[in-house]
């Protein structure tokens, strides 16, 4: 695995919402390097629930593949924002 090539912020370009209760979290890796990524993120308040959720492979360029998934919260977004920490498994 290239972990160099791996890239993700806190910013707008890789985490931001679409709906009101709609967060879109992304994140870049070398092609074709890697099979599966996985997302756990939890509560900061309860990290014993924590929840794991595959992202995709959404498009492909020259020299990286984007990853991408939904995650919809039944509270408002900016509350899990604030509340959520991640952690990413690469295959």
């Amino acid at each position: 695995m290239k972990k160099e090539a791996i890239q993700h912020f806190n910013t707008e370009e890789y985490i931001y919402p679409v709906k009101r209760n709609e967060l879109v979290f992304k994140i870049r890796c070398a092609k074709k390097d890697i099979s599966k990524c996985i997302l756990v993120y939890w509560d900061r308040t309860k990290p014993e629930n924590q929840k794991k959720q595959e992202l995709k492979c959404c498009y492909r360029e020259g020299l990286f593949d984007y990853f991408q998934m939904v995650e919809k919260h039944t509270n408002l977004i900016h509350e899990n924002l604030v509340k959520m920490r991640q952690n990413i498994i690469l295959n």
